[in-house]
């Protein structure tokens, strides 16, 4: 009995050893492939959008509406992806996270990751979701959404679903904190770090805050005072102006237009016109 028990015994680490070794040879293996073929991997891998998140694009995203054929089938794709990639969590009074609300939220962060096709915010891997303002232990504050560092984004739907509900207001909950989560990938070490041109990104950093003492000096601004808080919340306002008022934008300040559409690859004008 003895033998049979000492024989089981060895096949088993046999299994294990050679379950080690597979394991560790695919990881070789799948590292190389995604070292040369990262890129093209990617577009292999996108899953078609289903119907019913279609009619939500089609409903809410002017910028989606404008889009043509063969880019919105690429936008679509990558909401997604997004979506497939995040986890979706209901806070508060809500008790779920519908195909509706995630279809939205992924939308807005690919809206604003059009031009940098490699981006999905990997750091931030967790979306919470209230209905409506909600009040923050952390700050001690109601909030309509936030960006915290730990690895999630918080939003209320009530307010997201405003911001794309007008068009030319300047005001998107949706795109300003994907702005910030934007900021924050660049910003800190991660796969996704240093997506701006330094260079580029120090003068936006220059103009905004030319910009910003205007607003504090109370001097007339086509931005709304709350950018004139920081860094951060300049880029976010300025992201919400550059897809929503963008031919308004570049009219007030050319410089600081062209520079925020050099970071985001993107153009915005209706006009077409990409000068100073």
């Amino acid at each position: 009995m003895g033998i049979y028990v000492f024989l089981i015994i060895c096949i088993l680490w046999i299994l294990i050893i050679v379950a080690t070794v597979v394991y560790g040879v695919y990881g070789m293996f799948r590292d190389i492939v995604m070292f040369f073929f990262k890129d093209k991997l990617a577009h292999l891998l996108f899953r078609n959008l289903n119907a019913r998140s279609k009619t939500f694009l089609q409903k809410y995203f002017l910028y989606y509406r404008n889009l043509p054929p063969k880019d919105k089938l690429f936008f679509e794709r990558r909401v997604q992806k997004f979506m497939n990639m995040k986890d979706f969590e209901p806070r508060g009074e809500l008790k779920q996270v519908t195909l509706e609300m995630k279809t939205l939220i992924a939308a807005s962060a690919i809206q604003i990751t059009f031009g940098l096709p490699a981006v999905y915010m990997h750091r931030f891997y967790r979306i919470l979701v209230y209905a409506d303002d909600y009040y923050s232990t952390i700050t001690h504050r109601h909030h309509r959404g936030e960006v915290n560092t730990r690895g999630f984004i918080v939003l209320s739907w009530k307010n997201l679903v405003e911001g794309y509900a007008n068009n030319t207001d300047g005001r998107n909950l949706g795109l300003h904190e994907m702005a910030h989560a934007l900021r924050i990938v660049d910003a800190l070490h991660s796969e996704e770090q240093n997506l701006f041109d330094r260079e580029t990104f120090m003068q936006f950093i220059n103009y905004a805050r030319q910009e910003m003492v205007r607003i504090e000096t109370g001097e007339e601004s086509f931005f709304r005072e709350y950018a004139a808080t920081n860094d951060h919340e300049f880029f976010a306002v300025a992201v919400e102006n550059f897809f929503e008022r963008p031919d308004a934008f570049h009219g007030y300040h050319p410089q600081l237009y062209l520079l925020l559409a050099d970071l985001l690859n993107q153009n915005t004008l209706t006009s077409g016109n990409h000068s100073a």
